[in-house]
This record gives structure tokens, sequence and C-alpha cells, in this order.
């Protein structure tokens, strides 16, 4: 009987091992053995350490370990989208996921949406994050200004108070000249608005004012940054030489786009 269960632990402890090497060469082996080893710490750390996405496989009691967890998303972001409701709402993961992945604030509890210092954190990562925060702080002037330092187009998730702001707008189309699109008409009219958005992107001219797709200086700055844009440009300007060469001369950066907007 002994030699039988001396034998039964050796063979274990054997299959461990190969457990515990498989893992390390094909994390997602870890889904092929008995189920007992998605509770094995050591063997969920070494799968995890190469394919985060795991998270969503182990047991629920490593799902809700907090140390486990940080160190998880402080790697990897979204992976917090796996992890248990419970962590999802502890600051200290969170704030460790949006500090890698700023998009990982969706997967954040409704009540870290709404907190400043999380949100904050989570747009200085990545802009774009700002979808995902409260409507409040969609309307907080500085969360909304750190955002438009990397996603100009943030500016599509402000309230009209914020899209009428004239400096909020200037950070918004000196990151993404196109995002003067979401500004208020009265900043879309505003010359050097204009300027500034088709400075950073020629496209610009397409979402400026009327007025100025029929202003040589506007429509010269567009051109000189995309040619492409001349397609924006009235029909009378066409005829403007020097403005024509400037639009041939200048960077094509998105030819299908062009084809598209003159076959338009």
């Amino acid at each position: 009987m002994r030699g039988l269960l001396c034998h039964g632990m050796s063979t274990f402890v054997e299959d461990r091992q190969q457990v515990l090497a498989s893992v390390t060469l094909e994390p997602r082996s870890l889904l092929s053995f008995h189920e007992s080893y998605r509770s094995d710490r050591e063997v969920v750390e070494l799968a995890l350490a190469t394919d985060q996405f795991l998270l969503e496989y182990i047991s629920t009691e490593l799902r809700n370990d907090r140390a486990l967890l940080k160190n998880v998303v402080a790697g990897h972001g979204g992976a917090l989208h796996y992890a248990s409701e419970t962590l999802r709402d502890d600051e200290e993961c969170v704030l460790a996921a949006v500090m890698q992945k700023g998009w990982a604030l969706e997967s954040a509890s409704e009540r870290l949406r709404s907190d400043r210092a999380t949100v904050l954190a989570a747009v200085t990562q990545d802009g774009a994050a700002l979808v995902f925060a409260s409507l409040d702080l969609k309307n907080d002037r500085e969360v909304v200004l750190t955002a438009l330092r990397t996603f100009g187009a943030a500016l599509d998730f402000t309230s009209p108070t914020l899209q009428a702001d004239r400096l909020v707008v200037l950070a918004a189309v000196a990151q993404d000249g196109e995002a003067i699109r979401f500004a208020a008409d009265e900043l879309r009219a505003d010359k050097e608005v204009a300027l500034i958005s088709v400075s950073q992107s020629g496209w610009a001219l397409e979402y400026v004012a009327e007025r100025f797709q029929r202003d040589v200086e506007v429509v010269t700055v567009a051109v000189k940054n995309e040619g492409g844009a001349l397609a924006f440009a009235p029909e009378d300007l066409l005829r403007n030489r020097d403005l024509v060469l400037a639009a041939v001369s200048a960077p094509h950066e998105d030819p299908w786009r062009e084809v598209g907007r003159v076959c338009v």
C-alpha cells in the first residue's frame, strides 16, 4: 500500500513538472490539463506571464487574488476585463491597469469611472479612454485637456460648453486637426482655429466653416499639408495656379481617401 501511495505521489509530481514545462512553452496548454491546475498558483502565474487573457479561465479563488491581478494588469491592462467584479472595483488594481492601458477604464466599476484620479491616469495614458469616464468627468476641463494631449478627437465626448471653449478646442486641433468637426460653430468659424487645424491635418479643410474653404490662405496651408485637401476647395480656386502647384508638390499620405472624396 505504501509503495502504491509513493508511486502515486511520484507520478503526480512528475505530471506537475510536465505541466509547468508545457505552460512555459505554450501558456494555453493550461486549458488542456486537469482543472485543478487552474488553481495552482505557480502554474497559473507561469501561464499568465505570457498570456494574460487566460485570467478568464483560472479558478475563482485566483481571479479574486489581488496581488496576482495587480501583477497581471501592470503588464497588460486589458486583462482587467477578465477580473472579478470585486477587483474591478479595487482602486489599486484598476489604477495599475489604466496606467498600462488607458482603455482598461472600460472594464472598471462605475464607481471608479467616476473617480477623478483613476480617470486622469487613464486619459493620460490614452486620451481616447475619456469615452468611458462618467458624464461629470467628461465635462471636467482639466480631465478633458489631459485627454486632448494624446487624442484630439476626445473633444467629441465633451459637453457643448467645452466644445465652445476656445482653449479646449485649440488643444484638440493642435493634436488632431480634424477634431475641429466637433467644435462649436463659432469656433469652426474662427480663422486662427481653422489655420491651426489645417496645418495639423490638411483634411480638416472639410470641416472648417464654408467661408474658409474659399479663403486662399487657409486652403494653401491645407494643401501644403495634404495635397488631396484641394478636393474641398471650391471650383474657382482650382484655377489658382499657385494653389494647384502647392497641392501637387505636397504629400499625399492617403491616396485612397483622396480618390474617394473626388469620386463622391
